[in-house]
């Protein structure tokens, strides 16, 4: 196993595959592994000679739960990693369809110029306004590249979901290091997306990312008594555990803060 490949860069993502080469090596008995194995490139790393122990049905059991977890979480990062790229190449064309598009057609509008408004608005006003026409031209984007693999979802615990992964959308026009979230149970993968606006209100800098929740040391604040509002934002010790596409973290003395990327003019692919 190649440990310098960036697909390893997630410490739960490592930590899975490590385990299902442990509990292989030692539960060589437990059935319907063959093909998982093989899938994984695995099988050259089992040893032939080691002898085959003797175990309760019960704990077979438990190892192959254990093991059908880790590679169900192995499999979705490798789903994770290649939504991941694929943001590399749907941000700058949402950047683009924005500035070129967009934009332009909402300036044209005769009764209510929104890129007025967004220049005159305060940064929550502006985040709650811009953040819709953003997620739409994305979601049309990323449906565009991935037809039925990427799925728009209408629930408060996920935004989309890509090959079956569900996944959280947050996005900000603030440039601190945190995003805000309305209080509700989400699930563990986030998508994180700040960024800033030129004076005309085209998009300049952005960062991105991806987070698996579950593996950090900071989550969603707790709730006010006042408003159901949350916020998140990541301590040093996270630094690792953020795959980061656009952007990169900066160690504080206690929380990371971002630096923003200038996305490049798309290479368009060919979408028809």
């Amino acid at each position: 196993m190649d440990l310098s490949n960036p697909c390893y860069s997630n410490p739960r993502y490592l930590s899975a595959t490590l385990k299902i080469q442990a509990f292989w090596r030692k539960y060589r008995d437990v059935k319907k592994l063959d093909d998982l194995l093989k899938s994984l490139n695995l099988e050259d790393t089992v040893s032939e000679t080691v002898s085959e122990p003797v175990f309760s049905q019960a704990t077979k059991n438990r190892c192959a739960a254990k093991i059908q977890k880790a590679f169900r979480y192995f499999v979705e990062c490798k789903k994770i990693r290649e939504f991941c790229d694929s943001l590399k190449v749907v941000i700058p064309i949402v950047k683009q369809r924005w500035d070129t598009e967009t934009k332009p057609y909402l300036e044209a509008c005769p009764y209510f110029n929104l890129v007025e408004f967004l220049k005159k608005a305060t940064t929550a006003e502006r985040t709650k306004m811009f953040s819709n026409f953003f997620y739409q031209i994305m979601f049309s984007t990323l449906q565009e590249i991935h037809g039925d693999n990427f799925e728009e979802k209408e629930i408060n615990k996920q935004d989309i979901e890509f090959k079956g992964v569900p996944i959280e959308i947050k996005l900000t026009l603030s440039s601190d290091n945190s995003w805000t979230g309305n209080g509700f149970e989400k699930v563990p993968w986030h998508l994180l997306i700040k960024l800033k606006m030129d004076q005309e209100m085209n998009i300049s800098e952005v960062v991105v990312l991806m987070v698996d929740l579950n593996s950090c040391t900071h989550q969603w604040s707790a709730t006010g008594s006042t408003s159901n509002f949350s916020s998140l934002k990541f301590v040093v010790d996270d630094e690792q555990k953020l795959q980061m596409v656009f952007g990169s973290p900066i160690k504080k003395k206690k929380y990371l803060a971002f630096t923003f990327e200038k996305p490049k003019p798309p290479d368009l692919p060919d979408l028809n």
